[in-house]
């Protein structure tokens, strides 16, 4: 009874023994110059503030849960140089959602920020997920 309650009750310990781990890319595809900041989040885990110089990238892996909830939500924002540095930002990005992603991406999954929003490969193409909001 104990070990199913621990198996069931905890998800980074299901998570150890079920599936592989699932690695996503967020890539600065901005402008020369540009940099990017980027802090993503989990229900457990807090990734920090990343600054992305362009042409870069920031990874991180992790085991989905059992159930298919893991979640991270990411806020993105940059000063746009054709724009006089004026701030573009986007917030509570839900950058991975593994009940969606796992189908579409699988355990590789690549985000590019670009100066008209956020961009997801799915199947292979490239989707606007994210426009920029209007300033």
């Amino acid at each position: 009874m104990i070990g199913i309650t621990l198996l069931c009750g905890c998800s980074s310990v299901s998570s150890l023994f079920f599936g592989p781990k699932t690695r996503v890319w967020v890539n600065n595809n901005l402008y020369p110059g540009t940099d990017m900041f980027l802090h993503c989040k989990s229900k457990d885990d807090d990734l920090g503030v990343h600054q992305i110089a362009y042409d870069t990238g920031y990874s991180w892996s992790f085991h989905d849960d059992f159930f298919d909830r893991t979640k991270f939500v990411c806020d993105i924002w940059w000063f746009d140089p054709n724009n006089g540095g004026k701030l573009v930002n986007g917030t509570d990005l839900n950058i991975y959602k593994s009940y969606r992603d796992i189908t579409e991406c699988g355990h590789k999954c690549f985000r590019f920020v670009k100066p008209d929003g956020v961009y997801f490969l799915v199947f292979q193409k490239m989707e606007l997920k994210y426009p920029w909001p209007k300033q």
